[in-house]
């Protein structure tokens, strides 16, 4: 039985093209949740396809797909930066992170390199 690539109706209806660095938080929620939704396949181009149709680098896309996939709808903050959810995604408890504070990019960056640091350390101290 073959696999058949098909276009997922979310992916298909997003077709606004976009400078990756200018292009609004929302439309990165909604291609990360587009592309999160596709069924990969092997051989199958949705996600390239969508990257190509919004103008932006396919690695971008899977980017926003991943930061997509960590943050569930009802945690993603209005008024945050997208580069504190893409920062934190890789935190194990991100989802109680992002309710405590008030993050800042710089913020959650200095946050996660002082926590790498000190599992650092820990480790090498062990």
């Amino acid at each position: 039985m073959t696999a058949r690539c098909t276009t997922d109706s979310k992916v298909a209806t997003l077709g606004q093209a976009a400078d990756s660095a200018d292009v609004d938080i929302g439309v990165k929620w909604r291609t990360g949740d587009a592309a999160a939704s596709v069924r990969v396949l092997y051989g199958c181009r949705q996600i390239q396809e969508l990257a190509v149709s919004l103008g932006v680098p396919y690695a971008t896309v899977l980017q926003w797909r991943r930061v997509a996939r960590r943050f569930p709808p009802e945690y993603r903050r209005d008024g945050l930066p997208w580069g504190v959810f893409q920062t934190l995604a890789g935190e194990p408890d991100r989802l109680e992170l992002i309710e405590d504070i008030d993050w800042t990019t710089l913020s959650a960056v200095a946050f996660v390199r002082a926590r790498r640091e000190a599992e650092h350390a820990a480790a090498t101290a062990a």
